[in-house]
C-alpha cells in the first residue's frame, strides 16, 4: 500500500481536520455543572467539620455517654 492510499484510509488525514477538543470553546452549562459540583463537594467538606467539632457536645446533650439501659 503506498503513502497515499494510506492517508486516504486514515481518519483525519489529509483535507479533513480532526477537531481537537482543547482547542475548542467549552459550553457554558458544563462549566456551570462543574461550579455546581465544586460548590456541593465544599458544603460537604464544611459539613463534616462542623459535625466532628460539635460531636463531643452532640454526644454530651444526647447523653450517649450513659450506661446501657
Amino acid at each position: 500500500m503506498s503513502p497515499a492510499e494510506l492517508a486516504e484510509r486514515t481518519p483525519g488525514a489529509g483535507s479533513q481536520a480532526v477537531a481537537n477538543p482543547f482547542t475548542e470553546r467549552v459550553r457554558p452549562y458544563s462549566l456551570y455543572a462543574l461550579a455546581l459540583l465544586v460548590a456541593t463537594q465544599f458544603f460537604n467538606y464544611v459539613d463534616w467539620q462542623v459535625v466532628s467539632v460539635t460531636a463531643e457536645s452532640m454526644k454530651a446533650d444526647l447523653a450517649l455517654y450513659g450506661e446501657p439501659a
